[in-house]
C-alpha cells in the first residue's frame, strides 16, 4: 500500500519549487528559447495532459515570472486552454503552440482511438486505486475516483488507466483517497483533503480536488509517500516532512491529538532519511547508518519500539538491525536489512507478518522464508516481496486472491506468485497487488471491485493480468 518508490530519472527544465531559477542549464537548450513538456504527447480521444512551457534567458537559464499565450492549429481535433491544459477532441494531428513575445515553442500532439503502449517504471497501489509512472514521466491512475484521487478532473471510477492532468512526474505515490507526485515544477497532491493531507496551505479549505494541486512549500523533494489521511516527503538533502492528519503523532513533529498541518512541517529529531514510508496512521523511515525509525500510532506495535505506545517523533527500533527499506501498511510494517533478510512487525491476524503465525507483535518478526529480498510492499492484511532475481512473492489475507498464487487461502508464510514474470517494482493495495516487470509491462493482480487492476475488466485474477495499453 505504501510501497518504496522507484524514481525514474527524467531531465526537465522547469522552474524551481520557490519560484527561483534553477542552478542548471537543461541539456540541449540555447538561450532566449522556449521549452514545453511533455513533448509531442499521444492521446486518446477524450483524454486531457497539462502542457508546461519554460522560457530560458540568454544564458539558457529559467526565467519567472512569464506568461504564455496558447494556441492550436486544430481546436477540432485537440483543444489547449489559456493555462495550457489540453483537452484531445477527435483523430488526428495538431501542433500546440506556446508564445510569450516573439519567441515560441512548438509541440505535436497525436490523437487516436487505438491506444499506444505504455511503458512503466513503477505503480504505486493505494486502497482500491492505482497509479504508474511511465518512464515518459506520465503519471497514469485507474480504480477508485470518488474523492478524485485519479487527478483526471472527475469522480467517475476508471477500469483502465488515464492520464492524470499533470506535466512530466519524477515520482507518484497513491493511498485509498489521495494521491502526490513530485514534479521539476513542484509537488502536486490531488483527492481528498478532510486532513488537509494535500498540503494546499488553506485551513478553511478542506474540500476534495479532482485536478492535482501544488503542495504549499519552498521544499524541493525527491521523494513523497501518501498515508491514510497524510503525506510525508523527503528533500534532496534527507530532510523529512509531513502534513496532514497529525491525531496520532505521525507527522513526527511532537503533536499529537486534534491536531493537523495544513503544509509541511520538519520532522523532528535532526536525522537524515534515505526512504520514507507514510502508512494509514502511522509513518517510517530509514535514516543515518540504515537505522529505521518509526512514529504515530502503535496500536497493534506497527512501530517496533517494543510497546503499543504512540510516538509523536521519531523512536528507534527495539531491535540492533540495519534497514534498506521500509513499508509502512493499515497496521502494520515491514521491512528489508541490508543483508536481504526481510522483517514484519504489528498486526498479524492472517499471517502478514510472514512469521508462519497469526499473531501481533511490537518486536521485529523474522519472516520464515528461504529468500533473500531486495524489496518489500506492505498493504492493508497482505504483503508482498520481490527477491534478488526479480521473483515475487506474496502473503497474509488472500481473501480477493491479491497474493497472485491463484487460490483463495491465506499463507502465513511467502507463497510465490504465479507465472515465471521477473519484476522490478511491486506495490500492494487493500485486497490487490500491482507490479511492473522488467519490460516495463504493468500487471496487477487480486480484487477488482473499482476496476484497481487496470484491465479495462470488472473480473478479479488471481493470478498477474496485464494492465490494459501497457
Amino acid at each position: 500500500m505504501k510501497p518504496t518508490l522507484a524514481m525514474v530519472p527524467v531531465v526537465v527544465l522547469v522552474l524551481g519549487a520557490c519560484g527561483g531559477e534553477s542552478a542548471f542549464q537543461p541539456p540541449g537548450t540555447v538561450g532566449n528559447a522556449v521549452v514545453i513538456t511533455p513533448k509531442d504527447p499521444a492521446l486518446l480521444v477524450g483524454d486531457s495532459v497539462r502542457l508546461t512551457a519554460i522560457a530560458s534567458d540568454a544564458s539558457g537559464f529559467p526565467q519567472t515570472g512569464i506568461k504564455f499565450t496558447w494556441s492550436t492549429t486544430a481546436p477540432t481535433v485537440a483543444h489547449v486552454d489559456s493555462a495550457g491544459l489540453l483537452r484531445a477532441l477527435a483523430v488526428g494531428v495538431a501542433s500546440i503552440s506556446a508564445t510569450t513575445g516573439t519567441r515560441t515553442a512548438k509541440v505535436t500532439v497525436t490523437v487516436s482511438t487505438a491506444a499506444p503502449k505504455q511503458a512503466y517504471a513503477s505503480i504505486s497501489a493505494g486502497g482500491r486505486t492505482a497509479c504508474g509512472l511511465t518512464t515518459a514521466g506520465v503519471v497514469l491512475c485507474w480504480g477508485a475516483n470518488d474523492k478524485g484521487q485519479l487527478g483526471n478532473g472527475t469522480v467517475t471510477d476508471r477500469n483502465a488507466p488515464v492520464p492524470s492532468l499533470l506535466g512530466v512526474a519524477t515520482a507518484v505515490a497513491a493511498d485509498d483517497t489521495h494521491t502526490c507526485a513530485i514534479l521539476a515544477t513542484g509537488t502536486y497532491c490531488w483527492g481528498a483533503n478532510d486532513f488537509h493531507q494535500l498540503g494546499l496551505g488553506i485551513l478553511a479549505d478542506s474540500a476534495f480536488r479532482t485536478i492535482p494541486q501544488r503542495v504549499l512549500t519552498n521544499v524541493t523533494f525527491t521523494q513523497v509517500s501518501a498515508g491514510g489521511g497524510h503525506t510525508c516527503a523527503l528533500s534532496a538533502a534527507g530532510d523529512a516532512y509531513c502534513w496532514g492528519d497529525g491525531q496520532f503523532g505521525q507527522l513526527g513533529n511532537g503533536t499529537s491529538g486534534s491536531t493537523f498541518a495544513i503544509s509541511p512541517v520538519p520532522v523532528s529529531g535532526g536525522h537524515k532519511f534515505t526512504q520514507i514510508a507514510a502508512g494509514q496512521d502511522h509513518t517510517c523511515g530509514v535514516g543515518e547508518a540504515s537505522i529505521l525509525f518509526c512514529w504515530g500510532r502503535n496500536e497493534f506495535g506497527q512501530l517496533a519500539t517494543g510497546s503499543t505506545v504512540n510516538q509523536t517523533v521519531p523512536a528507534r527500533l527495539a531491535a540492533q538491525l540495519t534497514f534498506a527499506s521500509v513499508s509502512a501498511g493499515v497496521t502494520h510494517t515491514c521491512a528489508v536489512t541490508t543483508g536481504q533478510d526481510a522483517y514484519c512487525w504489528g498486526f498479524g491476524s492472517v499471517g502478514q507478518l510472514g512469521n508462519n503465525k497469526t499473531l501481533t507483535t511490537s518486536l521485529p518478526s523474522l519472516i520464515v522464508t528461504t529468500q533473500k529480498f531486495a524489496s518489500i510492499t506492505a498493504g492493508s492484511l497482505h504483503t508482498c516481496a520481490l527477491n534478488a532475481a526479480g521473483a515475487a512473492y506474496c502473503w497474509g489475507s488472500n481473501s480477493s486472491a491479491q497474493l497472485g498464487d491463484g487460490t483463495g487461502t491465506n499463507q502465513a508464510v511467502p507463497v510465490a506468485v504465479s507465472g515465471t514474470l521477473k519484476f522490478t517494482t511491486i506495490s500492494a493495495g487493500a485486497t490487490f497487488t500491482c507490479a511492473t516487470n522488467v519490460d516495463h509491462i504493468a500487471y496487477c493482480w487480486g480484487g477488482n471491485t473499482k476496476g484497481e487492476l487496470g484491465t479495462g475488466t470488472a473480473a478479479g485474477s488471481p493470478a498477474p493480468a496485464r494492465v490494459s495499453g501497457s
